[in-house]
């Protein structure tokens, strides 16, 4: 059976990113996409509302929708998220936050009245729902039917679309198509797949994707209308599919995020953090000047070097959101900041410590060394999620082996980091070997090159 798409769109109200909202909707009329918009239409979001100024052509933007055959639903009713809870609430138990879910059934049968109502005074009759933050429960179902025309829930967890509680739910995907794909089991089971996209808190690099997106799935991308409600019961594929999304990616996140807790309670202990390092091993690397083949045309890229606080800053003029407060510090030392620039876009970046610096951390653990004045050490490189993949890494350490050509270089990677370690073979470094954090071993090894290590 051929795959079903939709396009839905979170968050358009009178407090919006005008700019935003236009740029991607020029990005659906390119091709001819009929999307389902999510209206809030009485907003309380504080953060909006301090964020963004009110469009007073809001609801002629939405009248033009209508013109235009995209679906207008029920976003709730003002994004307000009144209850917070320690666990996860509703049907679907994704967020412990909601406007909807553990609410008495009068406030949202009044919710639902109110909101109805401000959409037939502009002519809009909707036919869709779903809740902030993917939270509601029985008491919502109930104050739909009571209240409302509205017998589709576009939001749940399932392969297809299902009938229940007297309602049909439409699936969406919480992750996104990059993920989907990967994950070939889940995939093939998804007959009907929503993606859901919130404009205002897109940025330059998610409208390349969304528009990628667009132009390679055309022929399955349809409208709503389009849609095929059978009374098709809720079975044993969509229980999993809700198990996993809902219990197995939550259980993740939290034995990720209590993994990270447990590695800095480590980090704070020695004795601990003795035992941790001990068995830590450690890649390290070295660059004699040897020449290595760029794995791309780099007229498309910039190498950016901030030696101060103000440079830093400059780089970083088009997305403030991923400046670092605590490199402040780090430009104190003799320390340089490199960045690489595709666009608009910093996609990975750097540090470098030169000029004979004594005692200068590195690796591991406490070690300390004294950088002789012909010899950088390179360290904290990190490429932005999103590009990862795609030889920017090793672009930039062979830049900077050009920025500092008469120099030695040497560099550490996680001995499991495999993906690190063959940028830096590709970037022409040479592995020294693989050393415990601290060893003896590893002073003998970086002694070779001119490097002299105190623990």
């Amino acid at each position: 059976m051929k795959e079903s798409i939709l396009i839905r769109l979170d968050d358009a109200c009178e407090f919006m990113d005008v700019s935003k909202w236009s740029r991607l909707e020029s990005i659906l009329d390119k091709y001819g996409v009929k999307p389902v918009v999510g209206i809030v239409p009485q907003p309380q979001d504080e953060e909006w509302i301090h964020k963004y100024p009110p469009d007073e052509q809001f609801w002629q933007k939405v009248e033009t929708w209508k013109e235009k055959k995209w679906e207008l639903a029920m976003h709730g009713f003002s994004h307000h998220y009144s209850l917070k809870k320690r666990r996860r609430v509703g049907i679907n138990p994704v967020n412990s936050y909601t406007e909807f879910a553990g609410i008495a059934l009068n406030c949202q049968k009044e919710k639902i009245a109110k909101g109805i109502a401000i959409f037939n005074d502009k002519d809009i009759e909707p036919r869709v729902f779903f809740a902030p933050a993917h939270t509601f429960d029985l008491n919502t179902v109930s104050a739909l039917r009571e209240c409302s025309n509205i017998r589709i829930i576009h939001d749940t967890y399932a392969s297809d679309i299902y009938h229940r509680y007297g309602m049909f739910f439409v699936p969406v995907i919480p992750l996104g198509p990059h993920i989907i794909d990967k994950i070939r089991w889940m995939n093939s089971r998804l007959l009907t797949k929503t993606f859901v996209y919130h404009p205002n808190m897109m940025v330059e690099r998610d409208f390349a994707a969304f528009e990628a997106f667009i132009s390679m799935n055309r022929e399955h991308i349809i409208a709503f209308d389009d849609l095929v409600f059978r009374p098709r019961k809720y079975g044993f594929n969509d229980k999993l599919i809700k198990f996993i999304y809902c219990d197995m990616i939550w259980l993740y996140g939290f034995i990720k995020k209590n993994f990270s807790a447990f590695k800095q309670f480590i980090k704070h202990f020695s004795v601990l953090r003795s035992l941790h390092n001990y068995f830590s091993y450690a890649a390290w690397y070295v660059w004699n000047g040897s020449e290595a083949v760029f794995p791309f045309d780099i007229s498309d890229v910039t190498l950016r070097v901030a030696t101060d606080w103000e440079s830093y800053l400059d780089i970083y003029a088009n997305e403030p959101e991923k400046i670092e407060k605590q490199y402040q510090e780090w430009f104190a030392g003799q320390n340089v900041f490199f960045a690489l620039q595709h666009g608009d876009d910093i996609v990975t970046y750097g540090w470098s410590s030169t000029l004979g610096c004594k005692g200068f951390r590195v690796g591991l653990d406490d070690m300390r060394v004294t950088i002789p004045e012909n010899t950088c050490y390179l360290y904290n490189f990190n490429t932005y999620h999103e590009w990862r993949g795609r030889g920017y890494y090793p672009t930039l350490l062979m830049l900077i082996q050009r920025y500092y050509a008469n120099k030695q270089l040497f560099i550490y990677a996680r001995a499991k980091n495999t993906s690190s370690r063959k940028g830096l073979t590709k970037s022409g470094f040479e592995c020294l070997g693989e050393y415990r954090s601290s060893s003896v071993t590893l002073k003998a090894a970086l002694a070779k090159i001119g490097v002299k290590a105190v623990y």
